[in-house]
């Protein structure tokens, strides 16, 4: 999408499936470079022994794409 970062992109897609209900969770990490700014992502916290959560948030990935 012309004008948009990529972490813009990573927050629409974090704010579909928290909309879901998907607990989304940001985790920052340091650049190799000092100079640059931490690299921001969004990772969903989701119980892997729920295998019926699972496939729905399957789902939800497909149709965010």
């Amino acid at each position: 999408m012309p004008g948009t970062d990529e972490g813009s992109e990573w927050r629409t897609h974090a704010e579909v499936l928290r909309a879901a209900g998907v607990t989304v969770l940001l985790h920052r990490y340091p650049r190799a470079d000092s100079r640059l700014p931490p690299f921001d992502t969004f990772i969903p916290s989701v119980d892997a022994a729920a295998d019926e959560m699972y496939a729905d948030f399957k789902k939800l990935i497909t149709a965010a794409t």
